[in-house]
Order: C-alpha cells, then sequence, then structure tokens
C-alpha cells in the first residue's frame, strides 16, 4: 500500500506542473510474430511494461497510434488528470501528427 501512495502522489504532483504525462505505449517496438511465438508471457511483460503507471495511479490515459516503424505500429500513451482534458490534448497531438 505504500507503494501505492507514493505512486499515486508523485504522478499527481507531477500532473500539477504539466498537463499531461507523455510515454511510448510500448519500451519496445512491435515484434513480429515468429519472435513472439514460444515467449508470450515474456513479450506480454515486455510490451506492456509502461502501460501499469496510469491505473496505479488511478488516473486516466489514452494511447494513440501515431506511425508506424518498419510497418509495425508505434504508440504514443497521454496520462491526464481528467478525462475531458486527457481528449482535448490528445485531440491536439493527433491533428498535429498528422
Amino acid at each position: 500500500r505504500e507503494v501505492l501512495r507514493r505512486v499515486r502522489a508523485e504522478v499527481r504532483r507531477a500532473l500539477r506542473e504539466v498537463d499531461v504525462i507523455a510515454m511510448p505505449t510500448t519500451p519496445v517496438e512491435a515484434p513480429r510474430l515468429d519472435e513472439v511465438l514460444g515467449r508470450e508471457d515474456e513479450v506480454r511483460s515486455t510490451l506492456t511494461a509502461n502501460t501499469w503507471l496510469s491505473p496505479m495511479a488511478g488516473l486516466p490515459a489514452i494511447t494513440l497510434p501515431l506511425m508506424k516503424v518498419r510497418g509495425l505500429p508505434v504508440g504514443l500513451d497521454l496520462m491526464g488528470r481528467g478525462d475531458w482534458e486527457l481528449i482535448e490534448v490528445a485531440e491536439k497531438v493527433v491533428e498535429n501528427a498528422l
């Protein structure tokens, strides 16, 4: 419980200084299927490493598919204080990215 309390406090402190926290949706590029077969649990753990912060902090997040690298999707994860504020920022990011 102490770790959860600290995570929530730090994220909320950071969001007093910025509108959103942005990070890659995954810490690595998307693997090809042949790179996943037989290693599903390990790959899942790696691919979801950046997605635990917003639920731990009790805050909304949205993932935006922004581009492709070598034909594979690359996403941006945005976390914010509230749903509508986050949606507004996401719309601006998408408008400027396309």
